[in-house]
């Protein structure tokens, strides 16, 4: 199973190119005239647009339109593997906030993705064991809306920084309300280490979070009602706990470009694990490396390519470009 809010766990740190140049480096700002009359303009209040496009993958073999999409794998209900295979995606996240003072912001997110009409083919496990082909469903698709509570500096001396943020998810989408969730609170965190070799930077992160629903795990009705019975059936799991792990590498070249690479590992918990301390894989693990430029102090760009580590298949790897602009 998957949850497309391990994609903001992302997210979160995929702006690293951008703020690389001021928090690791100290390297001073470039601004603009336009720069420094939005700041004055916008006063404490924040805004963040963020944008990926998943192309292409490096193999081959791929049919055209399709791509290796991280959050298209998992396992489904039965716990089959899902397959990997989607259309070329761009997602979008909109970031509005406020600074309660210099290092605490509050701010709200709104997220989603489209997906094009590619006529992708994917393969599904049905209830009866047997393989059927379908296609993706092109469209937007939308993400639950945050509020997110962000602390940068919790810790800051000459060796490391610590940040972190703290969410609370409102079952906006129509997904999440069909399934009766409550909401949903995380934790992430970032752990950032300063080198004594100028431009490179270095870290790790964790993530945490937690979907609340009224029945975790629980039987269809049909099967509680005479003559049937529910052995054998298989309940339905809600995926209730998600935890990441991942570490970052980056290393500014000049002003302008710099290159990184990091590594994701994800777990879930299903239904009535919640209460225990099983965990189950989650998605593919995942390595990426990328090229960024920084146009100005407020607009990052990047090209690159993410793989699974999970199994490591030419199959399994996608190009991207992403836009980051803060204001």
């Amino acid at each position: 199973m998957m949850k497309t809010g391990i994609l903001l766990f992302i997210l979160s740190f995929s702006s690293m190119a951008q703020v690389m140049w001021t928090t690791i480096n100290h390297t001073p700002e470039r601004r603009s005239s336009l720069s420094d009359s939005l700041r004055q303009i916008k006063g404490d209040f924040t805004f963040n647009y963020f944008v990926k496009y998943l192309g292409s993958s490096l193999s081959p073999d791929m049919q055209e339109g399709s791509t290796f999409n991280r959050f298209k794998t998992g396992q489904d209900a039965k716990g089959d593997e899902q397959d990997f295979r989607g259309a070329h995606q761009t997602f979008q996240s909109f970031k509005l906030g406020y600074n309660i003072t210099n290092d605490i912001n509050l701010n709200f997110t709104h997220t989603f993705q489209y997906d094009e009409n590619n006529d992708v083919e994917y393969e599904y496990v049905g209830w009866d064991g047997k393989t059927y082909t379908d296609k993706r469903t092109p469209g937007n698709s939308y993400n639950n809306q945050r509020v997110n509570l962000s602390i940068k500096n919790i810790i800051n001396n000459k060796t490391l920084y610590l940040n972190t943020n703290v969410y609370y998810e409102i079952p906006s989408t129509e997904g999440s309300q069909d399934n009766e969730m409550l909401y949903g609170a995380g934790l992430s965190t970032t752990l950032g280490f300063y080198s004594n070799v100028p431009g490179l930077s270095y870290g790790l992160r964790t993530m945490l979070e937690r979907d609340v629903y009224p029945d975790d795990e629980f039987y269809p009705d049909w099967c509680k009602q005479a003559p049937y019975s529910c052995d054998g059936v298989i309940p339905n799991r809600r995926q209730t706990t998600r935890v990441g792990v991942g570490s970052w590498l980056g290393y500014m070249v000049n002003d302008d470009y710099s290159i990184s690479a990091s590594v994701d590992f994800d777990w879930d918990q299903d239904g009535d694990q919640v209460r225990t301390f099983e965990f189950n894989p989650n998605m593919d693990d995942i390595a990426s490396f990328s090229v960024n430029y920084r146009v100005n102090s407020n607009i990052t760009v990047a090209g690159g390519v993410e793989a699974s580590i999970t199994r490591v298949e030419l199959d399994r790897t996608a190009l991207f470009g992403t836009l980051n602009l803060s204001l």
